[in-house]
């Protein structure tokens, strides 16, 4: 059975996406900003960034609930419909577009791997006290 996340928790892992995405958006969109110039295409995408960090937040209030398979499908559709438009609008190539889903992905990751490997700890040492 899984065990539901606490408000502290979520808090905390939330926390630690943001300064992920921020340390990633620092070093692959304005560093190379600054060094290339404000109209390069392979930069990494901010709004992608942002977009995913809200709609990460929306997930969070949601997480166990039967809406979660639902808004996967909803994520990827905006997600994909941003890129495009962000495409179109000549804002980024896709190189710029991977790597803010990349931060963004590896940002969200990151503290929830962190997470589970901290429950399998707390499960083998309750085993063994068990024994």
């Amino acid at each position: 059975m899984k065990s539901k996340l606490g408000i502290t928790k979520r808090v905390e892992m939330l926390g630690e996406t943001i300064i992920l995405m921020a340390v990633g958006l620092i070093i692959f969109k304005f560093i190379p900003e600054l060094i290339w110039g404000d109209k390069i295409l392979y930069d990494a995408s901010l709004h992608l960034v942002f977009l995913s960090m809200i709609l990460y937040i929306i997930y969070l209030t949601i997480e166990h609930t039967h809406l979660k398979h639902f808004y996967f499908i909803f994520s990827a559709i905006i997600i994909t419909a941003m890129g495009i438009q962000r495409i179109f609008q000549g804002a980024h190539n896709l190189a710029g577009l991977i790597l803010g889903l990349v931060i963004a992905g590896i940002s969200i990751l990151i503290p929830r791997m962190k997470y589970h490997k901290n429950q399998e700890k707390m499960k083998k040492k309750k085993n063994k006290k068990r024994k």
